[in-house]
């Protein structure tokens, strides 16, 4: 692949997840039920619930329990649920974290973050997780302090977190729709991360 065959790659996926971000925002606004929607269940998957939205789910023949052994390889096994709920709405409630000093500068020069027309982040990484507790979500975060806040606190202000997980960073989501100072006023003061000793 060439460098110009990179760039435009990197190019399309930005936008692409810019482009999710200011749909799963106008989703929100439209967050009531109503009564034509199908109703919902839920589904426990490896330690983590799940909304389904009609009878064959959006796991099919998941396998259900809690897993044995250390964090990371915990992190591997739940990756498989994780990407099968890539993009599922979170919870009010969902802890969300970010490593480092969470400053409005940082949440701005972000890798592949970029503001909108009204200075709100679009594809800033995060961490979260249906269900997920603070040390899950930071089994793979290197820095020694993170900032928490939750999903709720973040829709609050107009934001919202998409899950996007990959294999490698099963927990990882897009923060979107707020503002880098709205942004630090979440995430800080930082504590110490748990996962890093």
């Amino acid at each position: 692949m060439t460098s110009l065959q990179a760039l435009l790659r990197l190019a399309s996926l930005r936008w692409l997840g810019v482009f999710v971000c200011a749909l799963a925002t106008l989703l929100s606004v439209a967050g009531t039920a109503s009564a034509l929607e199908p109703a919902q269940t839920k589904t426990r998957v490896w330690g983590f619930d799940f909304a389904e939205h009609n009878s064959v789910g959006l796991f099919g023949a998941a396998t259900s329990g809690k897993h044995q052994g250390n964090r990371l390889a915990r992190a591997e096994e739940a990756s498989g649920s994780l990407l099968a709920a890539r993009g599922a709405r979170l919870a009010n409630d969902a802890v969300v974290c970010r490593g480092g000093t969470c400053t409005a500068e940082r949440f701005a020069s972000g890798s592949g973050v970029t503001l909108d027309s009204a200075g709100r982040l679009q594809g800033a990484s995060v961490n979260s997780a249906p269900g997920a507790a603070l040390e899950q979500l930071t089994s793979t975060i290197p820095n020694k302090q993170v900032g928490v806040t939750t999903v709720g606190q973040i829709r609050a202000l107009g934001g919202d977190v998409i899950p996007s997980a990959t294999r490698k960073k099963p927990f990882h989501c897009t923060l979107c729709s707020i503002t880098p100072q709205q942004a630090e006023q979440l995430f800080t003061p930082t504590i110490r991360n748990p996962s890093v000793p």
